[in-house]
């Protein structure tokens, strides 16, 4: 045989080979607090602030956001989580408690979570599959969060393993 059939058939057989292998890599959506976050109801609109790098409450009471991350629909392997980034902007530690639901209205999975923010730190609040978050993220994940005055929601991850081939 000819050099050039021997690389031709070498090239086919790592074509074929390599079409063959399914390839799942993490995904990381990301979107500022900001954007994927808004105000609960309209009566805590003037205490909230959306910033450049978070949505924040600048009231003195507390105020409910709901956040609405974005998920990928289709070659999503599953999903390895969602998460809030927060911030605090006062000298003293605040408390966070956020619901995370998954699913639909009619059977939604409620995972309710606390968090202690330090004074002038961040901290985060995940949710995983450990949790109830559908393990194909085929359903919305939605989180809705008491957010007290001066904490804020500075980024908003979802983790997705998703099939991208070779």
């Amino acid at each position: 045989m000819h050099v050039l059939t021997y690389l031709a058939l070498g090239l086919a057989a790592a074509s074929a080979a390599g079409s063959a292998i399914a390839m799942d890599r993490t995904i990381y959506a990301q979107a500022n607090g900001s954007g994927a976050c808004q105000a609960a109801l309209p009566n805590y609109e003037g205490q909230i602030r959306k910033r450049p790098l978070a949505i924040q409450n600048e009231g003195d009471a507390s105020a409910f956001l709901t956040c609405s991350p974005v998920s990928l629909q289709g070659n999503a392997v599953h999903a390895s989580g969602h998460e809030l980034v927060l911030v605090n902007v006062t000298a003293t530690a605040r408390q966070v408690n956020c619901t995370g639901v998954s699913g639909p209205q009619s059977g939604a999975t409620y995972m309710p979570k606390s968090v202690a923010v330090p004074g002038n730190g961040s901290a985060s609040m995940n949710w995983t599959e450990a949790d109830g978050v559908g393990a194909m993220n085929l359903e919305t994940m939605n989180m809705s969060c008491n957010i007290p005055p001066g904490i804020g929601v500075r980024t908003v991850y979802t983790r997705q393993l998703v099939d991208v081939g070779q």
